[in-house]
């Protein structure tokens, strides 16, 4: 954790370049010599009209390399399991983002803050949901919608 006049540091930097360059993306390092920018991409946020998303189906839960294996193409959506996570099993993580026959529905545990590794399903085309510690086992039911402006996913009980 940068202290708090690192942060204010980075953040105006931050601010003065994207006012002489727009918008972009800084990757940086802190050392004890000073901040060091590494690299600038170009970042324009992409308007979507997710406003009437809801994806609804049984769940693949991954948890080992054979997981992947029932993925299929009707299965819409997928739940990593937070042992995957909690134990960075970026091997997994990769055999799974590469080999996805279509565009995922990607349930992740945590949140955005600490899902550095989620940013590889993004960028593959997959849609993530953050789910906090919330379970789903394999084979359940479940919605993903919008709800409040945030993309959630919930079980679904059948009554």
């Amino acid at each position: 954790m940068f202290p708090d006049n690192i942060i204010l540091k980075i953040a105006r930097h931050y601010r003065k370049f994207n006012k002489i360059y727009g918008s972009h993306r800084l990757e940086f390092d802190v050392l004890k010599t000073g901040i060091f920018y590494i690299e600038a991409t170009a970042y324009a946020k992409k308007e979507t009209s997710q406003l009437s998303i809801q994806f609804s189906g049984k769940i693949v839960r991954v948890r080992t390399l054979e997981d992947i294996n029932k993925i299929k193409i009707t299965n819409r959506i997928i739940f990593v399991d937070p042992k995957v996570i909690k134990t960075r099993n970026m091997d997994l993580l990769t055999h799974l983002v590469c080999t996805l026959p279509e565009e995922k529905v990607i349930l992740y545990p945590g949140s955005v803050s600490i899902a550095h590794a989620s940013i590889i399903f993004r960028e593959m085309g997959h849609t993530i949901v953050y789910i906090g510690s919330e379970i789903f086992e394999d084979g359940e039911e479940v919605v993903v919608q919008i709800k409040d402006g945030e993309l959630v996913a919930r079980h679904q009980f059948l009554v």
